[in-house]
C-alpha cells in the first residue's frame, strides 16, 4: 500500500484468492494497492 506521495506504508504476501487488509493504523488519506508485478493499482480511499 502507497500513500500518494508515493512512499509504501503497508506490505504483505498474497497467499489466497482472497485477502483481508488491515488498514486501521493508516491514518484517514488517499491510498492505493498494488497486486503482484503488474501496472495496476486500486485506490483506497479512508474516511
Amino acid at each position: 500500500i502507497r500513500d500518494v506521495a508515493g512512499k509504501v506504508v503497508a506490505s504483505g504476501r498474497l497467499l489466497d484468492n482472497e485477502q483481508s487488509v488491515q488498514a486501521t493504523h493508516l491514518p484517514v488519506g488517499v491510498y492505493f494497492l498494488e497486486i503482484g508485478s503488474s501496472k495496476k493499482s486500486l485506490k483506497l480511499i479512508k474516511e
